[in-house]
């Protein structure tokens, strides 16, 4: 078959839909990845083609007009973004996309949500459609996509299909109980650890457990609070291994000791065994790795989906979280030392991590689809 992937260009929402890609590829069929300019390098690795198709990352993070106060609600970022940045991004990436769609004649589209030109691309060419989960779908969500997602139904004369699709949740239901509304079928798909080269990477050693911070690969610009968790951290027998962001400089947290261990990116799979704690943004990606391997966490939300994983961390009793007027050195090491020594965090992490296990994998889900 012929299996077309495509994702806006940001690497937390491309890397959970590369187990599948590889899955495709390893079972022989013929795959493609569309995205803009940024993922190029990440396609290739996964021995695949690319399609450039629609804007940068930079380009469609300038497209929003409207200017939020800092006071802005989560729910009114998320809307901004959604119908000043990806509904704009996917009009300009169908213009790329149909057109080469039709010419390839796909049996299969594969898309994540965000990403509305794949579901346009499968109708104009006639394949079946399967939107890939990241994580949390809020009810609420499609009614902020819907109006512009209809808009390019109506430009390039297809059917408006989208909520028609198969739906891959990554979400295990220990997290979730409740499957995302709207879709025609829900598919279970365990989020497993993208596809990378373990070349391993230098973990402090000076302590028994070990703490992983990371920001993400959007959200990372973050300075203060770099500064305020490894502070709470510096007082706890802790070793720290610190990711700045792709392409940041690790410089930008200052000297540390031995240690703790600063670099700007390394896969977190590479980590993530080692480690008793995990410290992120709230990312799907961050968020799923570490249930994953067990580990109770502290969420620092930023943006996005964020908040909405926070909850599920905190509800599920797998984890703590901090609102951003919430982030100091004190309240960061209170939260860290109550996941290291309260067993409770530990043991709802280790329950989902079993259910993670027991969902799917994607060469199963793979089966499905092209069945």
């Amino acid at each position: 078959m012929r299996i077309l992937f495509s994702t806006v260009p940001v690497l937390g929402h491309f890397l959970p839909m590369t187990p599948l890609v590889d899955a495709a590829r390893q079972a022989g069929h013929e795959v493609a990845v569309a995205s803009g300019s940024e993922l190029e390098l990440e396609v290739k690795r996964l021995g695949v083609e690319f399609w450039p198709a629609g804007p940068d990352f930079p380009a469609m993070a300038a497209m929003p007009k409207t200017v939020l106060p800092e006071t802005a609600s989560p729910a009114e970022r998320i809307a901004v973004a959604v119908t000043e940045m990806f509904v704009p991004a996917a009009r300009d990436r169908a213009s790329d996309l149909v057109r080469r769609a039709l010419d390839w004649h796909p049996n299969l589209v594969v898309h994540e949500p965000t990403e509305l030109a794949g579901a346009i691309a499968a109708e104009a060419a006639g394949a079946r459609h399967v939107v890939h989960g990241l994580g949390v779908w809020p009810d609420d969500i499609w009614s902020l996509f819907a109006p512009g997602y209809a808009s390019l139904c109506a430009e390039w004369r297809v059917a408006d299909r989208f909520l028609a699709a198969r739906y891959l949740d990554v979400l295990p239901r220990a997290l979730s109980p409740v499957e995302p509304a709207g879709f025609a079928q829900v598919i279970p798909l365990r989020p497993v650890a993208p596809p990378v080269a373990l070349e391993g990477v230098a973990m402090p050693r000076r302590y028994p457990d070990t703490v992983y911070l990371t920001l993400g690969t959007i959200f990372h610009d973050a300075p203060d609070v770099f500064s305020a968790v490894l502070d709470g951290l510096s007082r706890l027998p802790v070793n720290v291994v610190v990711t700045v962001g792709p392409g940041a400089d690790p410089a930008v947290v200052g000297a540390w000791p031995p240690h703790v261990h600063v670099t700007d990116y390394v896969p977190q799979e590479l980590v993530l065994p080692h480690c008793r704690v995990a410290i992120h943004h709230g990312g799907a990606g961050s968020m799923l790795g570490a249930l994953r391997h067990g580990l109770p966490q502290l969420v620092l939300p930023r943006g996005a989906d964020n908040f909405h994983n926070a909850t599920l961390v905190r509800a599920a009793g797998a984890g703590l979280s901090l609102a951003p007027f919430e982030v100091s050195a004190s309240a960061v090491a209170d939260a860290v030392a109550m996941l290291l020594l309260e067993p409770g965090f530990s043991d709802a992490a280790r329950t989902i991590a079993q259910d993670i296990a027991a969902m799917l994998s994607p060469a199963e889900v793979l089966a499905r689809l092209t069945t």
